[in-house]
């Protein structure tokens, strides 16, 4: 199978027990995503948007490229999202 481009916004909520992720978005494209985080940035405490090229019948993926990254981001997140 072509090699397939995720792209995907993951925002995070400030708590009172901490930041906390919102729902993941998928994007159509990187144009998208960018537009997207814009939008939730303006919402929440901070917002990273990313790019991963692959084969998800091998599930085979490249390293995260990421898009956005604006406002606070929890370490575990800074790198882009995992792919299972």
């Amino acid at each position: 199978m072509p090699s397939h481009t995720l792209y995907v916004v993951q925002a995070f909520e400030q708590r009172e027990d901490g930041i906390v992720p919102a729902e993941p978005k998928a994007c159509p494209s990187a144009a998208s995503a960018h537009a997207l985080a814009g939008q939730l940035a303006r919402t929440h405490i901070g917002v990273i948007a990313w790019s991963r090229t692959g084969d998800p019948e091998l599930g085979d993926w490249g390293p995260p490229e990421i898009l956005v990254r604006t406002g606070v981001i929890p370490d575990e997140f800074e790198a882009g999202g995992a792919v299972e």
